[in-house]
């Protein structure tokens, strides 16, 4: 099966965090309770920062594995932008999660360095998800269950997921080894260009495109794969 190589084992194992309790043993900080900004909380290397309801009007950094999740049984938090940007740490983790937060002004990926893993899980995204990485380090992106206003690009080593999602803009994915799957969304265009695309050169190695509602664009699907193109069940 496609979503049963062992390329993605490593990605499941990472989404199935966003739905399990958090470890006892893991380092929680709560804002604002035990700190006033969530960027105040990154800085404190914690394993997760549970966000309670609010608006926070900061433009988070994360340097360093960490989950960043909206506190359950309050209105989702709201930041103004999220930036990804890994250091080289030997003591971090290599998973980067977002879940339950509403993102302004989008979130940016800047990663030449680290093969780390990001899941953007239940989230409102306005302004995308935009990949501004030089090479390929990023081994999978996963985003699902969310609403996803923009362009979501991404250059990946291995997978691009993008599931059960509601997109205004293009969705695209670039690298050689790059496995790009979307399902269960609705992608919807300004009439313009490719709703899902794969770039640069040399393009993707496969591709399953199922269950979607492509709407809004000159082009429904380009891509070109070195192997098997999967494009079914789409309208």
């Amino acid at each position: 099966m496609f979503l049963r190589s062992h390329r993605h084992l490593r990605l499941l194992a990472v989404l199935s965090l966003t739905c399990s309790p958090i470890p006892s043993a893991a380092s929680i900080i709560v804002v604002p309770d035990e700190a006033p900004t969530i960027q105040s909380a990154v800085n404190a290397l914690p394993d997760t920062v549970l966000v309670r309801g609010g608006t926070f009007d900061e433009e988070v950094l994360l340097f360093r594995g960490i989950a960043i999740l909206g506190y359950a049984g309050t209105a989702v938090p709201q930041v103004r932008r999220v930036r990804i940007e890994p250091t080289a740490d030997p003591f971090s983790s290599d998973v980067y999660i977002v879940a339950s937060i509403t993102v302004e002004h989008g979130i940016s990926l800047r990663n030449d360095r680290e093969a780390i893993y990001v899941s953007i899980n239940r989230c409102n995204v306005i302004g995308g998800f935009e990949d501004l990485s030089l090479s390929a380090e990023t081994v999978s992106i996963e985003i699902s269950n969310s609403s996803i206003q923009g362009d979501i690009r991404a250059l990946v080593r291995s997978t691009l997921a993008v599931d059960s999602c509601d997109v205004a803009g293009h969705i695209s994915a670039g690298w050689s080894d790059a496995e790009l799957t979307v399902w269960d969304c609705s992608i919807e265009g300004d009439g313009t260009g490719t709703g899902i695309a794969s770039e640069g050169f040399p393009n993707i190695n496969q591709a399953l495109i199922d269950r979607n509602r492509i709407t809004g664009f000159e082009r429904g699907i380009g891509i070109i794969a070195g192997n098997n193109v999967y494009n079914q069940r789409n309208t």
